[in-house]
C-alpha cells in the first residue's frame, strides 16, 4: 500500500503527520489513525493472528490472582490432558499442568520508544506509515510470533518425552526410528526424511538436508491427530514456511489432481485448504525455521487466544523531537497440548537440546529455536528469554 504512493503524496502525508503535533486536537486524531494502522498491520502480518484471530475481552471478563500482577483468565483443561499457559513477556515461569483448570495471564507487550525528528520526517521520501510499521507494528508482531513458535516447539517435545520412556533419552531421527528406540507421537518425520539413506552403506542416514513435502505427508499428518493420544481429533490448520510450501508446486497433476493443484496456488499472505488443513504460510524464517511444519487441532479443543482492548499508543513532542511507543495486552493458553503436532522434513534429530553448530556444521537455518536461546529484538525490548517449562 505505502509503496504505491507517489513522492508528492508521501511528502503531503508526512507534513500532515508532523504538523498534527502542534495542535492538541490534531495530536488526538493522529494517535487514533496510528492505532488503527498498527492494529491492521498486526492483523495482516502476524502469523499467530493469521492462524487464530484473538478473542476480544475486557478487564471485566478477567479474574485476579494473588500470584500475578496482571489480569488472568481461568479456563478448563481437557480431561486427562496437559495444559500450558503462555507468557508473552518471555518469563521462564511457564509450567505444563494436568489439572481441571489453568490460568492464562493477560500480558502487556510494549515497544521501545521510537524517536522521530519532524524536520526529517517532512523531507523524507519514505511515508511515516513505514516507520510506524517497522518501529511499532513489527516489534509487537515479532514478539508474539517468537514466543508462540518457541512454546509450540517445546510443547511437542514435552509430549514426545512424556509419552514413551524410550523418548526420554533418545531424539527422533532415522537411526532411532529404525532401531525402535523412539516413537512418533507429537513429532513426526516426513516420508522423504524417512527415505534418506547413506549412499555408501545403504543404511538409514541422519542429515539436515531438507526433503520436499509429499502428498502423503499431509495425509499422515492429518491421521496423527487421531492416533496415539487416544483422542478423536482432526487437524484443522497448519503453519508451513514458504520455502517448504513452494516445493509443492513440483507436484504433478497425476499426483494430486487438477482441482487440488488449483486450490494450493495462492499468494504468500493467503491460505487454502488441503487435506482438511487450513494452510498458513510464513516467510518469517528467523522464527519459523524451514523444514518444520506445525499442525493444530480445532481451537475449541486446543485452547484460547485473547486480546484485551485495542492497541494503545503514546506520543509526545518537544521541539522537533517526537517520541512514540505502543503497547497491547494478549493472553494465550493451550488447554489441550495433544492438539499440537509437528512434522520435520529432515532426517536428523532436532530435539531442542543441542547447539546450532554440530561438528563444525551450522544447522541454525533448519534447527528450531530452543527455549534456552536468547534473541534480542532491538525494537521491543533489551533482551527476552524464551519461555521454558517443566511438568507440575
Amino acid at each position: 500500500m505505502d509503496e504505491q504512493l507517489l513522492e508528492h503524496e508521501v511528502r503531503e502525508m508526512n507534513e500532515r503527520w508532523a504538523d498534527s503535533f502542534d495542535d492538541p486536537e490534531g495530536m488526538q486524531k493522529v494517535a487514533a489513525v496510528n492505532r488503527d494502522y498498527i492494529e491492521d498491520h498486526i492483523r495482516l502480518e502476524c502469523t499467530l493472528d493469521a492462524l487464530k484471530e484473538p478473542e476480544k475481552i475486557t478487564a471485566e471478563d478477567c479474574d485476579r490472582s494473588v500470584d500475578a500482577k496482571s489480569p488472568i483468565y481461568i479456563d478448563e483443561v481437557r480431561d486427562g490432558q496437559w495444559a500450558l499457559a503462555i507468557d508473552f513477556t518471555g518469563s521462564t515461569r511457564n509450567d505444563a499442568v494436568r489439572q481441571p483448570k489453568y490460568a492464562i495471564t493477560i500480558n502487556r507487550l510494549q515497544t521501545a520508544t521510537a524517536v522521530y525528528d519532524t524536520d526529517e520526517i517532512r523531507m523524507a521520501r519514505r511515508p511515516i506509515t513505514q516507520h510506524l510499521r517497522e518501529d511499532l507494528g513489527d516489534a509487537l508482531i515479532n514478539a508474539k510470533d517468537r514466543v508462540f513458535v518457541t512454546n509450540v516447539e517445546t510443547a511437542v517435545w514435552f509430549l514426545f518425552k512424556d509419552f514413551d520412556a524410550n523418548n526420554l533419552t533418545h531424539g527422533l531421527n532415522n537411526t532411532e526410528l529404525n532401531a525402535g528406540t523412539a516413537t512418533e507421537v507429537s513429532v513426526f518425520k516426513s516420508a522423504g526424511a524417512k527415505a534418506v539413506v547413506n549412499a555408501g552403506t545403504g543404511l538409514p542416514d541422519d542429515t539436515w538436508a531438507l526433503q520436499a513435502p509429499r502428498k502423503t505427508d499431509f495425509t499422515d499428518f492429518q491421521n496423527a491427530f487421531n492416533d496415539r493420544t487416544g483422542q478423536q481429533l482432526i487437524g484443522a490448520s497448519l503453519i508451513i514456511t514458504n520455502l517448504d510450501f513452494n516445493k509443492t508446486s513440483d507436484w504433478t497433476i497425476e499426483e494430486v489432481g487438477f482441482e487440488t493443484v488449483q486450490n494450493t496456488v495462492e499468494s504468500v499472505k493467503g491460505y487454502r485448504k488441503f487435506k482438511d488443513f487450513r494452510i498458513v504460510r510464513t516467510g518469517k524464517h528467523r522464527w519459523y525455521r524451514p523444514g518444520n511444519m506445525y499442525g493444530f487441532g480445532p481451537w475449541t479443543h486446543l485452547g484460547r487466544y485473547f486480546q484485551m482492548d485495542n492497541i494503545h499508543t503514546f506520543q509526545d513532542k518537544r521541539g522537533t523531537r517526537v517520541e512514540k511507543f505502543a503497547w497491547g495486552y494478549w493472553g494465550l493458553g493451550f488447554g489441550n497440548m495433544a492438539s499440537l503436532k509437528k512434522m520435520e522434513f529432515y532426517s536428523a534429530s532436532s530435539t531442542p537440546t543441542y547447539e546450532d553448530t554440530i561438528s563444525g556444521v551450522t544447522v541454525s537455518v533448519v534447527r528450531p529455536l530452543h527455549e534456552e536461546h536468547v534473541i534480542r529484538n532491538n525494537r521491543v525490548d533489551t533482551g527476552v528469554w524464551f519461555p521454558k517449562f517443566t511438568s507440575a
